[in-house]
């Protein structure tokens, strides 16, 4: 209820319900995805995913003059795509959240028979990494709820993969895993 007060909120305060009011968006998009039924596994172009995840940043690092460098190949796979991109968008949010400014925030992919890789590399934000980097309200950022990392975990689980943060010597790597099927390897 305080969010809904009729004066005019300060600018700190505006910034957090702006942020809040963002998230419900992307909520209800979400669930109006869910209960059309576009929640199902599909063959899709992963690269092209993390691509327009990748776009949901540019306007914010551009502002931070951070340089998003993406070396993707072609895989496509049999993932629930409302659900990798979301995942993706998290993981780039986060990546961006801490990195360092200036400097270049690098998203790879790696393939081989077995599994395909999605690597961002960020310099800076070693000090974002605890063992609640997972857990659900566990943030060290202000205003920050730790929901998107959490949401992100779950969704590499479901798709059989894993995924890792650790620490560079200049920042800190995500990896994203997720396993190939038979029907997929046929084309790497």
């Amino acid at each position: 209820m305080e969010l809904l007060e009729t004066d005019p909120p300060a600018p700190k305060k505006r910034k957090h319900i702006d942020a809040i009011l963002g998230q419900l968006e992307r909520c209800e998009t979400l669930l109006r995805l869910l209960l059309s039924g576009a929640l199902q596994f599909e063959y899709s172009s992963l690269n092209r995913l993390v691509e327009e995840a990748g776009s949901q940043i540019t306007a914010e690092a551009r502002k931070r003059q951070i340089t998003i460098r993406m070396d993707l190949i072609p895989v496509n796979m049999f993932l629930i795509p409302v659900q990798v991109r979301e995942a993706m968008a998290s993981l780039l949010e986060n990546a961006l959240r801490h990195a360092d400014s200036p400097s270049v925030l690098s998203v790879s992919m790696d393939a081989d028979k077995q599994q395909v890789a999605v690597i961002i590399n960020q310099t800076g934000g070693q000090n974002c990494l605890d063992a609640d980097a997972y857990r659900r309200y566990r943030s060290k950022t202000p205003d920050h709820y730790g929901i998107g990392l959490d949401m992100a975990a779950a969704v590499v689980r479901l798709h059989g993969g894993k995924l890792q943060i650790t620490e560079t010597d200049s920042g800190v790597r995500t990896t994203l895993q997720i396993p190939c099927t038979s029907l997929e390897t046929a084309e790497l």
